[in-house]
């Protein structure tokens, strides 16, 4: 069974892409404005999805970095992390992601 999110923001642009969070492997993931208001949190489960624009300005939590695969439209980003690595403040930004900027 496919679980999915979606965020939707209020201003879109020609130019805004998805940016899909899917999970390969059992990870908790945090979703969060600039602001800190809570958008998401839930354990994913190998095959969950969580999908939002690249330019909702959002901030990603997870506990296992390793257990998550983002894509940017058409392409991959490098991995979060290793399996089991906590990382925090990952801001969902298409051009940081694929840059492996975070």
């Amino acid at each position: 069974m496919d679980k999915s999110s979606k965020q939707t923001g209020g201003n879109t642009s020609t130019t805004s892409v998805r940016i899909v969070v899917r999970a390969t492997a059992d990870s908790f993931i945090a979703v969060r404005t600039a602001e800190n208001k809570p958008l998401f949190s839930q354990l994913m489960r190998p095959g969950d999805r969580y999908e939002v624009s690249s330019g909702a300005n959002l901030i990603l939590d997870t506990g296992n970095a390793g257990g998550l695969a983002i894509s940017i439209g058409n392409k991959s980003a490098p991995a979060l992390g290793f399996q089991g690595q906590i990382r925090r403040n990952i801001l969902l930004n298409a051009i940081n992601l694929l840059q492996g900027a975070n």
